[in-house]
């Protein structure tokens, strides 16, 4: 799997934001930082992997990295795992401390625009499309499938 054209050019645009030398390099203290931006929240442990796996001994990360991969290469990995229909849901979980199966439309408001360059009028046409019944909750559930429906 690669990354799209826009999707690269997001990332890229992103990345340079966190390259303060102008060296294609980011601090690898910023990667954790550099995820969450882009929407991904990765735990301690999965950072201190990649950082293991990406960093160089000079303690950055760079673009494309070599031999052993940059950013982009981490960035496309973790795309690849991410993009299933559990994990999707699962992420959804941790805004259902209940286990409903169900969140508010205004949490869903929020989930959906963590990372993405959404404007308000797209956030609103997801949420109408997501709430089927006008209650004001989705079923998060229903509405990952309906996504990912081929």
């Amino acid at each position: 799997m690669s990354l799209g054209d826009q999707q690269e050019l997001e990332f890229r645009d992103t990345f340079s934001l966190f390259d303060r030398n102008g060296n294609d390099t980011i601090p690898s203290a910023d990667l954790g930082t550099l995820l969450r931006t882009l929407g991904h929240f990765p735990s301690s442990e999965e950072l201190r992997k990649m950082k293991d796996k990406f960093e160089s001994g000079d303690r950055t990360i760079s673009w494309d990295g070599g031999a052993a991969g940059g950013f982009r290469e981490l960035i496309t990995q973790r795309i690849k795992s991410s993009a299933s229909p559990a994990s999707i849901i699962d992420a959804f979980k941790v805004f259902d401390p209940d286990g409903t199966g169900m969140v508010s439309t205004d949490t869903f408001r929020t989930i959906i625009k963590l990372g993405k360059r959404l404007n308000e009028q797209e956030a609103e046409e997801m949420v109408k499309a997501a709430d089927i019944d006008g209650s004001h909750m989705i079923d998060y559930t229903h509405f990952v499938k309906s996504m990912l429906a081929p």
